[in-house]
């Protein structure tokens, strides 16, 4: 099972924290979600030049402090949980012409997709990459 984060504290999603250093490279977010077909996926990249660990380690902050349980399974993947909602982050290589960026890929697993895109979104908002 997915066991609960800790509570973090409140306030704004714009507070410098965790250790990535709170330094941005200005990267660009698209998204591209799936408009037909039985899938339930959607897929947001933000677009980093931090390193994977730098990533993962802002990912676990922002899923904590929008309070959404997580369990890391590997460097770069972690399994996250809310409301009966399960969806994967995962930190993978951007494409061979942008070396040594990074995106992070999320894909809704179980449960609805409109409870899924607002909850992907506010996550990605807390990021500070």
């Amino acid at each position: 099972g997915v066991s609960p984060s800790p509570p973090s504290s409140r306030g704004g999603g714009h507070a410098a924290g965790g250790s990535a250093g709170g330094h941005s490279t200005g990267g660009s977010v698209s998204v591209a979600g799936c408009g037909s077909g039985p899938s339930q996926s959607l897929v947001v990249r933000p677009t980093s030049l931090h390193a994977p660990e730098e990533i993962m380690q802002e990912i676990l902050r922002a899923l904590r402090a929008s309070r959404v349980a997580f369990k890391q399974v590997s460097p770069s993947l972690v399994r996250c949980e809310r409301k009966g909602m399960r969806f994967d982050m995962q930190i993978s290589p951007q494409t061979a012409q942008t070396a040594g960026a990074y995106m992070v890929k999320l894909q809704n697993i179980v449960g609805e997709l409109d409870d899924y895109r607002e909850t992907s979104a506010k996550v990605l908002a807390e990021m500070q990459l």
